[in-house]
């Protein structure tokens, strides 16, 4: 496939036969790396978006999940004119990455929501991160943060922002 790529990089009948088997655990990765710049040079982002998904559901490097997971983002928004895919990619990124490497995401992925007329449902999320121990603390802090900044200044609701932060405070976590 390599060779038949680089000869004719759009290839329909090879772009195809490596999109189905980006999809499979056992060949994601090979197949993945060898059609994802050609789909992107040749605009099928909808084939695209479901190789970077993917990658993103079975690679267990949380770095190369990561970046499958913005890029999918991206290529969601972006060329596939799909923000609420957008954002449940944003969710998934936050969940996994640091909460250094977060707070980007949770801010794009505030915006998005607020914009889709999802504020509540952002925060629903953010404030159960927050209350999950099973997560690291940083990011369950980061987490109830946006979570906060969401309930008073998108949703008018100080008393939801006050209920997410003080369970971290009152634990001397936050």
């Amino acid at each position: 496939y390599e060779q038949v790529l680089d000869l004719v990089p759009n290839q329909d009948g090879a772009l195809t036969d490596l999109v189905e088997l980006a999809q499979t655990e056992a060949n994601f990765e090979a197949a993945g790396s060898l059609v994802v710049d050609a789909l992107e040079s040749v605009g099928r982002y909808p084939e695209l978006a479901s190789v970077l998904a993917a990658r993103a559901r079975y690679t267990s490097d949380p770095d190369e999940k990561a970046q499958a997971l913005g890029r999918l983002a991206r290529v969601q928004l972006e060329r596939l004119d799909d923000a609420a895919a957008a954002l449940q990619a944003l969710n998934a990124l936050i969940t996994s990455v640091d909460a250094v490497e977060a707070e980007p995401v949770l801010d794009e992925a505030g915006r998005l929501a607020v914009s889709l007329g999802q504020a509540a449902e952002q925060f629903r999320f953010l404030a159960e991160r927050s209350a999950d121990e099973d997560v690291d603390t940083a990011a369950r802090v980061a987490a109830a943060k946006y979570a906060a900044y969401l309930a008073e200044d998108m949703l008018g609701e100080p008393k939801m922002a006050l209920e997410v932060l003080s369970p971290l405070i009152d634990s001397g976590v936050a």
